[in-house]
């Protein structure tokens, strides 16, 4: 997989417009060796010709020229990037569609907690859903869950099932749902979970099942 890092700053940027620390302050006054940097956003890939990116900042059209590997190809119009996943609904990641509103399908899905939503491809009617899924599904299955420490997963016996505690109330889980948060302990990985509920229950096509449901759990800040 290949990851490119197109901003790393806050919203607003580095230096900030309306700032003067001594960090801000002093990367205008020369004071600090330090360079600019544009608000956080990242491009993914698993083959170097389909891209994924997540977030899309306001300053994704500077960020997409100053980025070869997303540059226009072919004659006249198009794009490797296939897919937007926006990790929440701040206006520093979600601003940079309006660079896209041209060519790039986007559609929102499954509203997160708060502000937050998951964005990505409108799937048969762009027909490249098995490529966007494919990368998002990628991007996710390297990484090693954790339960939040705001949430507690326990089972209720009044219920007969397992439930998620937060200060606010209650969430009462299904047994697929339980069964992955359970193993989201920090030592494995989403694909590790994946390869063993295909064992334990003798099932050979669940990973698209789980990294829905680890999406929707990352959105809603269940773990971390």
């Amino acid at each position: 997989m290949k990851i490119i890092v197109l901003g790393s700053a806050a919203g607003g940027g580095y230096p900030q417009w309306n700032c003067n620390c001594a960090l801000c302050g002093g990367l205008r006054r020369g004071a600090l060796q330090a360079a600019p940097r544009m608000q956080s956003s990242i491009a993914v890939s698993v083959d170097d010709e389909n891209w994924l990116l997540l977030n899309a900042s306001p300053d994704l059209g500077q960020q997409i020229r100053g980025c070869p590997p997303l540059h226009p190809r072919g004659p006249l119009r198009g794009s490797p990037l296939r897919a937007v996943l926006l990790m929440d609904a701040q206006v520093d990641h979600v601003a940079g569609l309006l660079s896209l509103r041209e060519g790039l399908p986007i559609e929102a899905s499954k509203p997160g907690r708060g502000s937050a939503s998951r964005w990505d491809c409108p799937g048969k009617s762009c027909g490249r859903a098995p490529m966007c899924n494919s990368l998002a599904a990628a991007s996710l299955l390297d990484r090693q869950p954790r339960m939040s420490p705001t949430y507690r997963l326990q089972h209720e016996e009044a219920q007969d099932s397992w439930v998620l505690l937060y200060p606010e109330g209650m969430v009462r889980l299904n047994e697929a749902a339980s069964e992955i948060l359970k193993r989201c302990d920090g030592s494995r990985s989403v694909q590790q979970v994946v390869d063993e509920l295909q064992e334990a229950f003798g099932e050979a096509s669940l990973q698209a099942d789980v990294c829905d449901f680890m999406s929707e759990a990352y959105a809603r800040g269940w773990v971390l």
